[in-house]
């Protein structure tokens, strides 16, 4: 009887030296992956320095230069109010189109979350509305829709509301 006990003790014993290391080994290995994408959440623009303010006008501007403005307006808001998703280290915004009043009171707006820590989802696109008050400036309305992109294996490649497996 006293074997047996001795015998129990033992594998308790390696079953928690086990589960430690396991756990220690998931926690090195999420840190490496975490330093390696620390870089990305930088939400850096083509424009990175650049002196955009969500104040600025849009008025008068040739529509090509418009948009480029808009999409950096967009990721500058995006960054400032944390808009971002953790879990998703990469963001970027890009044009839907104009809407309302021209170039100068709307936009639709793209806003992609991508390389996504998730086993089944790579990607997110949301779609918004910037509008623009005298008072406040330009800002970013809640998602009016949601898509997802799956991560190969796990579902479609393209962006729908599908859920991905």
């Amino acid at each position: 009887m006293k074997h047996q006990k001795g015998s129990v003790g033992t594998v308790i014993l390696i079953v928690i030296v086990v589960v430690v290391a396991v756990g220690g080994y998931m926690l090195y290995q999420r840190n490496k992956d975490n330093a390696g994408t620390q870089k990305e959440n930088t939400f850096t623009t083509e424009a990175e320095g650049s002196s955009v303010s969500r104040r600025d006008t849009l008025a008068g501007l040739p529509y090509e230069e418009a948009a480029r403005k808009a999409k950096e307006i967009a990721l500058s808001i995006v960054k400032e109010e944390s808009i971002g998703r953790a879990d998703c280290p990469k963001t970027s915004t890009d044009i839907i189109s104009t809407q309302e009043d021209g170039i100068e009171k709307a936009w639709g707006i793209f806003v992609f979350y991508e390389n996504c820590k998730d086993d089944s989802i790579e990607a997110i696109r949301e779609e918004r509305l910037m509008t623009f008050k005298e008072e406040l400036g330009w800002e970013l309305r809640d998602p009016h829709t949601s898509y997802q992109r799956c991560q190969e294996g796990r579902g479609h490649q393209d962006f729908s509301n599908k859920p991905c497996l």
